[in-house]
């Protein structure tokens, strides 16, 4: 578990860096390094998930932590548009980033 506290202390640390950078070489370096120090939790990620669940259950820890990744960008739209509802409609719009005249509907703008 130090592992996993050490590198992730390291990866938050190295956002400042990164944020900062100044010239694009100072970017990639700080990117390379933050990208080595948020390897291990992916590396081994299904392997703490396996050591936290029964084998009965181990099916539906992997089924979460796997598929999260792909869920981000469903759940920020609805969040976003629980948001929205305080605000205007033309505010809403603008608060997502959204022209408030959309041409056309595309998926990730449903909310399922």
């Amino acid at each position: 578990m130090p592992i996993y506290i050490l590198t992730l202390a390291a990866f938050v640390l190295l956002q400042v860096p990164t944020a900062l950078a100044t010239n694009y070489g100072m970017l990639m370096a700080f990117h390379f390094l933050t990208g080595f120090f948020g390897s291990p939790i992916l590396a081994t990620g299904g392997a703490t998930i396996v050591d936290l669940y029964t084998p009965k259950k181990r099916v539906y820890g992997m089924t979460v932590w796997v598929s999260l990744p792909y869920q981000r960008r469903a759940w920020a739209h609805c969040s976003g548009a629980f948001r929205g509802l305080a605000l205007d409609d033309l505010g809403a719009d603008m608060a997502l980033g959204r022209d408030p005249r959309p041409a056309l509907l595309l998926p990730q703008d449903l909310c399922i």
